[in-house]
């Protein structure tokens, strides 16, 4: 007598699977089967929509989670392979008057694609060349146009220093002031 309530939902059912009209259906839905409307095509469409929400779920935090792999598998590569790609060979120090920075001079080499520049760091007097381009000027030889090294470091007092370099050379960088020293920049020709 309850067969009538009990057909799973999903099934298409013709008049032939229904049992005829003159039996009565005793058993009612209660509690969740009632309230989801059990029998109902509407059930069926809330019940897929739900399942299809959850894969999508899941599949977006798949995704989600690829990506984050792929970037920090990048970064980490990107950080691997450019690493220790240059190196900085000191040319020469010279302290300050005072004694408490230096002005560096090294020559850094990133490669057998790039050419050497001639670059200058100022550093407090204790401090090494850490391996990372100059942080007062950054000079290369123009493609031989100039030759090594291009500039000349000169301290004129504990706060002023003074930077010559050849005309022909390329200048990439040539900060004004830093640190409290104020930086000269002259471009001077080679004697001779």
């Amino acid at each position: 007598m309850a067969q009538c309530c009990k057909l799973p939902l999903p099934v298409v059912h013709t008049s032939t699977d229904l049992p005829d009209s003159s039996t009565p259906c005793t058993a009612h839905p209660s509690g969740d089967a009632a309230r989801l409307g059990r029998g109902s095509p509407f059930h069926s469409l809330a019940f897929f929509m739900v399942a299809l929400i959850s894969r999508l779920f899941k599949m977006l935090g798949v995704v989600a989670a690829t990506c984050v792999g792929i970037v920090v598998l990048g970064v980490w590569a990107l950080d691997f392979f450019t690493q220790d790609l240059c190196a900085n060979s000191v040319l020469a120090q010279y302290p300050a008057p005072g004694g408490r920075i230096k002005a560096v001079l090294f020559e850094r080499d990133c490669g057998a694609t790039t050419d050497f520049s001639t670059q200058i760091s100022i550093l407090s007097i204790d401090d090494t060349l850490p391996n990372e381009g100059g942080n007062i000027f950054v000079a290369d030889s123009n493609h031989g146009k100039a030759p090594h090294p291009v500039v000349r470091v000169i301290w004129l007092s504990e706060k002023q220093l003074r930077v010559e370099h050849n005309p022909l050379a390329r200048i990439v960088k040539s900060d004004p002031r830093l640190k409290g020293v104020t930086v000269e920049h002259i471009s001077v020709a080679p004697k001779g």
